[in-house]
């Protein structure tokens, strides 16, 4: 598994398009169908941190939402997750969206524990962090 993190518009989708031509990508409305991804392909969740937000309003818990990525990974070894960086700014006032930012956070630390490359982008420039 692959973990590409970075700010908004920073370039992310389009560095794993140009180095992994094959890639398959899902976003928040189509990861539900991952399994139509070919063995020629290569699949790809993009906008991680609005699925783990759309888990939230469904009524999911962080343990649930941490299970469900778990077997996810696991389903598929050779997935890349591409994610916003939501954490950092100003903190929201509204509980909701406060606890989005730290259900992801701590989301995203447990994938890049497990994470065979960690990848963060700024200006469209990849930095290697594992």
């Amino acid at each position: 598994m692959r973990l590409i993190i970075g700010g908004a518009c920073q370039g992310k989708t389009g560095y794993v398009e140009e180095n992994f031509p094959t890639c398959r990508i899902y976003d928040e409305t189509s990861v539900g169908e991952l399994d139509k991804t070919t063995a020629e392909e290569l699949p790809v969740v993009n906008h991680f941190h609005r699925c783990v937000k759309a888990l939230l309003e469904e009524g999911r818990t962080e343990d649930e939402i941490c299970c469900r990525v778990k077997k996810l990974v696991e389903k598929y070894p050779d997935i890349i997750i591409i994610s916003d960086e939501i954490g950092s700014g100003i903190v929201p006032m509204e509980k909701q969206e406060r606890l989005w930012r730290e259900v992801t956070g701590r989301v995203l630390c447990e994938l890049a524990k497990e994470a065979e490359r960690v990848v963060r982008l700024t200006c469209g420039i990849p930095m290697i962090l594992k």
